[in-house]
């Protein structure tokens, strides 16, 4: 009987227990989504472009302010970058040396951050640093450098600092590949402009992989060139994707921003070989595109044709293999205006490809595009398929 008397009791007081538990959790619940609707993000950011849209960038800034304090507090990662975006291009209206301001700013949120959070950081600080770059190219290029620089101001940096620096910042981004590879993008919807390539670059390393490809292609460079400058020699550039991104480019100038893209071409296709074909075709294209334009062998011409010949017919399901046919058909065409070339039949070649592009996909990006090549752009196409005809 006692033992039953405590088993009573005992069970009594564990499901006492456990309702205080829950209905602690229920207040918890109940305070923390009153604060959450007390607190509402859209109509916050619609008073700070009203005041935008006054010209009011004061009281636009204190209203950014309070949204950022509020985002740290709730925990928002996407709300906070999105403040932060907003007090940079405030402060830089505000102070006479609002660029400078914003950099310390993003270093030190860039020092108390993990992970996603601190990776699109580093990729904001990288594009914060090409604009200063952009703004300024005379000056810098006419500012003395200064030996072994290592001043945190960045109005003192010479060309070659902030080169490096705008390096350093996208590589940073890109640390720690296979977790940015599995994270997706809709958290960070606050901060990213919707296009129709969502469905092709779907993660985070995808976006941050590509800002870092916009500046390591863009063949900027500082003052100084080293001896050993890299060249695009090999012909793997031009090999089938799967090739391609198995190769190994060696170089000695491990600061070439040509071959830091080459390498991050061959992330790309590594990651997009596992998934679905567009996707892969999307940076297939991209891969092609930039080794045509920086390669410096001479039979690269021929090399250029024969890759496009070849990822037409390893992407034939696609729908926008069509931009592949427009690249060669655009090949083709250029072909056909040089004079030791005019007579083999490029016009009809050209022609053909586009005619083939529409009818296999009418509404996609190659197919419009060859249809301007065809009948638009450059019209003399038809005159000179009809003459090798």
């Amino acid at each position: 009987m006692k033992k039953n008397i405590i088993g009573y009791i005992s069970g009594k007081y564990t499901s006492y227990m456990r309702l205080l538990t829950v209905l602690a959790a229920l207040l918890f619940t109940v305070s923390y989504t009153s604060v959450m609707a007390q607190y509402n993000y859209t109509n916050e950011w619609k008073k700070v472009s009203d005041l935008d849209a006054k010209g009011l960038p004061r009281s636009a800034m204190e209203a950014v302010d309070a949204i950022y304090r509020q985002a740290r507090k709730d925990k928002q990662e996407s709300q906070q970058l999105k403040a932060l975006i907003f007090r940079m291009k405030y402060s830089e209206q505000l102070t006479d040396n609002g660029r400078a301001a914003s950099l310390t700013e993003i270093d030190k949120e860039i020092q108390s951050s993990r992970g996603a959070h601190r990776a699109i950081l580093l990729s904001m600080k990288g594009e914060l640093l090409q604009q200063y770059l952009r703004r300024n190219r005379y000056q810098l290029y006419n500012r003395t450098t200064l030996e072994g620089d290592t001043t945190t101001d960045l109005n003192t940096w010479g060309i070659d600092r902030l080169h490096s620096e705008i390096s350093a910042a996208y590589s940073a981004s890109l640390k720690d590949v296979p977790a940015l590879q599995q994270t997706s993008l809709a958290p960070y919807d606050d901060i990213i402009e919707k296009g129709n390539a969502r469905t092709l670059r779907p993660t985070l390393f995808d976006l941050l992989a590509h800002r870092a490809l916009d500046y390591f292609k863009s063949g900027e460079s500082g003052l100084s060139q080293p001896a050993n400058l890299f060249e695009l020699e090999d012909a793997q550039a031009f090999a089938p994707a799967a090739a391609f991104a198995a190769h190994l480019f060696t170089t000695t100038d491990s600061s070439s921003l040509q071959y830091k893209a080459l390498l991050l071409l061959q992330e790309l296709l590594r990651f997009h070989a596992k998934g679905g074909r567009a996707p892969l075709l999307d940076a297939d294209l991209e891969r092609i595109r930039y080794v045509y334009q920086v390669a410096v062998m001479e039979n690269k011409e021929e090399l250029y044709a024969k890759a496009l010949e070849q990822m037409q017919q390893a992407y034939s399901q696609e729908q926008e293999v069509t931009q592949v046919m427009y690249q060669l058909a655009q090949h083709y065409y250029q072909l056909d205006q040089q004079q030791d070339t005019a007579a083999k039949g490029y016009a009809a070649q050209a022609l053909a490809l586009c005619k083939k592009a529409i009818e296999h996909a009418p509404g996609s990006y190659g197919a419009i595009h060859c249809r301007q090549l065809a009948a638009g752009n450059h019209s003399s196409i038809h005159r000179a398929a009809d003459r090798t005809g």
